[in-house]
């Protein structure tokens, strides 16, 4: 059992060229992408760019012809292709990697003559533009167009020859140190070491985030605006001001102001000892028990 409208094998749909025109013969369509004049300063760009892009083809093309001269494999076209079967046969890894650099020396050959001729297309082209800007702004303004382009041209050879050359070199430190095929294994190893050597300790998760700094605090206003608390007083200095109050107001009027006794001359009136409690005595246990 199927579910209704769920077919039992796969089909497909697609448009072929009546159903495109179609359905574009019923659109009315206005040429508003289409522009018959360039703007202008248009021509001087594209002969910018493509003066660009002659000097990185030829500046590539001299370092591959140079790497196939000595014999030698840039990384990046290097085969990263290893034997399953039998890798630990000297002879087996010796010509499976002879096999890759041959692999890798044709695909070279291939891509310098393919950047040849597209060189010549370019070099064509390059022409034809600027034949087109000496039409239309004379021969001084293309001149004067090349001259403004040596500059950044010059910077941009310097800063390509650079990178090339120290790319090179380290190239031709893989062979010497026959890390062809295994420098990847290198890099990681190095960068393993260099990350953990140089790793910070973990903190807590409630120490990840960025911590806000806290302002400085200012104690001199905290201690403006401060209750001060009450002076601390022993209980028998207390007592004896009291008692010493008294003393000198009883010497003073030993009768009691209309007829009523303060607290101090209640005070200094001696109690009368109060007579001791009589308790019955607890009942003592005896020896003798009852079974």
């Amino acid at each position: 059992m199927t579910e209704e409208g769920i077919p039992l094998t796969a089909t497909t749909f697609a448009y072929d060229e009546e159903d495109i025109d179609r359905i574009l013969s019923g659109i009315k369509i206005d040429d508003l992408l289409k522009t018959d004049t360039a703007p202008a300063g248009d021509t001087s760009k594209e002969l910018g760019n493509l003066k660009r892009k002659e000097l990185h083809i030829q500046l590539h093309l001299s370092t591959l012809a140079e790497y196939i001269k000595v014999k030698r494999i840039p990384r990046g076209l290097r085969l990263d292709i290893r034997p399953n079967l039998c890798n630990e046969d000297p002879l087996l890894q010796q010509r499976w990697y002879e096999i890759c650099n041959k692999c890798s020396l044709d695909l070279m050959l291939l891509t310098v003559e393919r950047l040849s001729a597209q060189l010549q297309e370019l070099q064509l082209t390059i022409c034809k533009v600027r034949e087109k800007l000496t039409a239309e702004k004379g021969a001084s303004h293309t001149e004067r167009v090349l001259t403004e382009l040596n500059e950044p041209l010059s910077k941009l050879r310097e800063t390509i020859v650079t990178r090339k050359r120290r790319k090179f070199d380290r190239d031709a430190r893989d062979y010497t140190e026959g890390h062809v095929y295994n420098w990847r294994e290198e890099r990681r190893e190095f960068r393993a070491q260099h990350e953990r050597y140089t790793k910070q300790p973990e903190q807590p998760h409630w120490r990840q985030g960025a911590q806000r700094p806290r302002p400085p605090t200012n104690w001199s206003s905290r201690r403006r605006y401060r209750n001060p608390r009450p002076q601390y007083t022993p209980t028998s200095q207390t007592s004896a001001s009291s008692s010493d109050e008294c003393l000198s107001s009883s010497t003073q009027s030993s009768v009691p102001f209309l007829g009523v006794t303060t607290d101090c001359q209640d005070r200094n009136k001696q109690r009368k000892p109060q007579a001791a409690t009589t308790r019955d005595q607890y009942p003592k246990r005896t020896g003798n028990k009852t079974r």
